[in-house]
């Protein structure tokens, strides 16, 4: 978050005035710590847990946040020696990315302090985070020029809720669609809890879905935050990686022999550079071959999910296909986030495919995870 001298603020009863981002924070905390709370009690894990899975996951998801966001706003990061200058938390920004892994590094901590399966507390760790994920992107509303799109090359979603306008055009709130995102995913984490077998997967379950989505959202975001190089952001690409994390723990649990994996997760490596290569160099300068890739690319992910189906629906191990799957992937998306910068290519249907792509590793995990929860 940034435009912190420049964000919205509400009056509250009393005349007491605060920013709406930070009233949202707080109510997003207090949302996730009463998940947390009920989700201990829910599943009969020892007294105190849920209020020192809590205290951790506020200090060190915190702390995360702020030290992620220091270390790679590259722009202002010289600005931030000595360290003091870290503590001024009105100034600069905090890091979604960097959050995440401080409530599951807390879970992990509170499991080993109390003696528990970590498993089960990064399970509903996981199950909390949407809910304050919810309320910061329902914060974000009210920072100016913060988490939008490029300008819509359609009229389609003009005068909708998702959209607003300005003198130049319209563009997208990408904030609503995180928020209705992290809305679809407080259920959905819920119940997989509910009806889990092995402690961990929900967790899991977490990060194939929150960083297939995630990937397409900081795709869709033009405001530049922490953007290292023209469309290349850092939020992206962490993102991406909460994903791979997911499929690869899979791959490394379902796999009958691990080393394996290695030559499809290098294979895939590989393919994906030259992917990337060819777009960059060849691809973006000449419209007919961009069209014909995005053909073949549209055909490639197709043919992956229906080959992943039949070998898992014949029982067979997916673990090194979908090691390859998911560099692929990686390259894929860095292709299409090219084509979208660089070209005039449709860009609904960039997306689409882009979808597609991404889908491929998010399918493969889920189904991976089924079957150890059948073979647990």
């Amino acid at each position: 978050m940034t435009g912190y001298e420049e964000a919205a603020r509400i009056t509250l009863a009393g005349g007491i005035e605060v920013y709406r981002f930070g009233l949202f924070v707080l109510l997003g905390t207090a949302a996730a710590a009463a998940v947390a709370g009920f989700l201990c009690w829910a599943k009969r894990t020892r007294k105190g847990t849920a209020p020192m899975l809590v205290l951790l996951s506020m200090l060190l998801g915190g702390a995360c946040s702020r030290i992620a966001f220091c270390l790679m706003d590259l722009e202002e990061v010289g600005t931030f020696f000595p360290l003091k200058y870290w503590l001024r938390l009105t100034g600069g920004g905090w890091s979604m990315m960097g959050l995440i892994a401080g409530v599951l590094l807390a879970a992990r901590l509170t499991a080993a302090l109390t003696r528990q399966k970590a498993g089960l507390l990064m399970d509903i760790a996981a199950c909390a985070l949407p809910g304050f994920m919810l309320a910061e992107r329902l914060g974000e509303g009210g920072v100016p020029e913060f988490d939008y799109s490029r300008r819509l090359s359609t009229a389609l979603l003009n005068n909708t809720f998702l959209t607003f306008s300005d003198y130049d055009g319209w563009y997208l709130a990408t904030w609503k669609l995180a928020a209705i995102v992290m809305g679809i995913l407080i259920p959905v984490l819920i119940l997989d809890l509910a009806r889990s077998r092995r402690d961990g997967d929900t967790c899991l379950l977490f990060l194939l879905l929150f960083g297939g989505c995630s990937v397409l959202l900081e795709s869709l975001r033009y405001d530049h935050f922490l953007t290292v190089h023209s469309f290349v952001g850092l939020q992206h690409v962490l993102a991406a990686v909460i994903l791979a994390a997911g499929v690869y723990t899979l791959c490394a649990r379902t796999a009958d022999r691990k080393a394996r994996l290695l030559p499809g997760a290098l294979g895939g490596a590989v393919f994906a550079a030259a992917l990337s290569l060819l777009m960059f160099k060849v691809l973006c300068e000449n419209q007919a071959l961009l069209t014909a890739s995005m053909i073949l690319l549209a055909l490639g992910a197709l043919a992956a999910l229906a080959f992943t189906v039949l070998e898992y629906s014949r029982g067979r191990g997916i673990a090194g296909f979908a090691a390859f799957c998911m560099t692929v992937s990686a390259g894929a998306a860095v292709a299409l986030e090219c084509a979208l910068d660089r070209t005039v290519f449709s860009k609904p249907l960039i997306y689409l495919l882009y979808i597609a792509v991404m889908a491929v590793p998010v399918v493969q995990g889920i189904l991976m995870r089924s079957r150890t929860k059948k073979t647990a």
